[in-house]
């Protein structure tokens, strides 16, 4: 049996002022074990309500929390009793599947009510988030899947097999494979057409334009509607292990093991500017509001000036290398080597939470929050927030 394990930021509650605990989400993990894999999600309903009972969908009985220590100290019961009407409460809803991978899954996404997933197994999945039951397996590459991106209603991976791939979501079937890089291709982006300037690249965009990186130590522009190599992006000395897109200003950002990011217009295939500051392999990106950010095997993560390459901010407190990144917000949360996620808060670079409970490497992290409208079941408006987590092998991340 696979373990599913769930963290709830709830534990330590008492010990943090509400505008710091509203804003911490149900963590939802999958990780450790042998044998089949299982996703589930957790919901977060944000209410002014005292604690809701925990009711399980389905008949699966809930898993007993064991709360870990509290990061920031003990608070009286006083305390906790005054905080007690104020704080945002929490209510679980767990949906278990019945099957899932054969193996570790190295990434996730939501999409709408969908979750996809992909696993050294060689599969993607595709599951109902309000049902928790696997809804299609995207079958084809020959090797470990490494990430996939869902974009304007098509599914794109990569793998360990050298090649890129592009899939119709709903039919599960392959319409394009992108082969050329002389090794795993680990990483991808996607622009769309509209987001491409209309001349001179109204042919080659006609489809959007997927970026990809490998360990061959380059990163690809290859035009989605024909499966041809726009651009070739050379300058690394090391493997391209993570990549995000700037699509209004057409840049690519890459990370690799020679320990820098570098910038790329990714329609001429120039190199715009290279960060240089981690002592580390650059495992992983996430660029929001001109803001940079990069996790590192030196166990941090860094805050850069996307435009000028200036650093502005470290984050450390990590017992291994950073493996995953998002941010939400205000906060940005982390996920490591040591098997532990963590909440900071973005402008300060202050820790808020750690997360507990996955064995081993936690591979990914993905976020959606949406917001339903009041009706006669409800009067107030709720906001939903759903965090997931995917967990590795043993030998991941460094």
């Amino acid at each position: 049996m696979a373990i599913v394990t769930c963290i709830t930021p709830s534990a330590d509650l008492t010990c943090r002022p509400p505008c710091m605990a509203s804003q911490l989400p149900i963590v939802s993990t999958v990780g450790g074990g042998n044998g089949p894999w299982k996703l589930t999600a957790w919901r977060h309903l944000q209410q002014r309500l005292h604690p809701p009972s925990v009711q399980p969908l389905g008949s699966s009985p809930l898993p007993p929390f064991n709360p870990r220590p509290p990061l920031c100290g003990q608070s009286s019961p006083n305390d906790a009793k005054s905080h007690h009407n104020t704080l945002n409460t929490l209510q679980w809803l767990l949906m278990i599947t019945k099957e899932g991978h054969e193996s570790y899954i190295t990434f996730c996404q939501l999409e709408d009510e969908a979750a996809f997933t992909c696993s050294a197994d060689r599969t993607i999945r595709s599951w109902d988030v309000l049902t928790g039951q696997c809804v299609q397996v995207y079958r084809g590459h020959t090797s470990i899947v490494n990430r996939i991106l869902v974009a304007n209603n098509q599914l794109f991976s990569s793998s360990y097999d050298r090649t890129a791939r592009v899939w119709s979501v709903d039919k599960g079937q392959m319409s394009r494979e992108f082969r050329g890089h002389r090794n795993c291709v680990l990483t991808l982006a996607y622009s769309a057409p509209w987001d491409l300037p209309s001349t001179p690249y109204a042919e080659a965009g006609a489809g959007g334009l997927l970026v990809t990186g490998s360990t061959d130590g380059t990163a690809k522009v290859w035009q989605v509607a024909s499966g041809c190599c726009h651009q070739t992006l050379r300058g690394h000395t090391g493997a391209v292990l993570c990549l995000v897109l700037d699509t209004p200003s057409h840049t690519a950002f890459t990370g690799s093991t020679d320990t820098t990011i570098r910038a790329w217009d990714i329609l001429s295939g120039e190199q715009l500017r290279v960060f240089r500051e981690h002592q580390g392999s650059v495992i992983c990106l996430e660029l929001v509001n001109r803001l940079l950010y990069s996790g590192s095997a030196d166990r941090t993560v860094k805050c850069w000036l996307a435009d000028t390459g200036e650093r502005v901010r470290t984050f450390a407190a990590h017992g291994h290398g950073v493996s995953a990144l998002k941010y939400h917000a205000g906060t940005l949360f982390t996920g490591s080597g040591d098997a532990c996620a963590r909440a900071f808060d973005a402008q300060s670079g202050a820790l808020q939470r750690v997360f507990r409970g996955h064995a081993f490497v936690i591979n990914c992290i993905q976020s959606r929050a949406s917001t339903r409208a009041p009706g006669a079941a409800s009067p107030s408006r709720r906001t939903r927030q759903t965090l997931l987590t995917g967990g590795g092998s043993e030998a991941g991340w460094p």
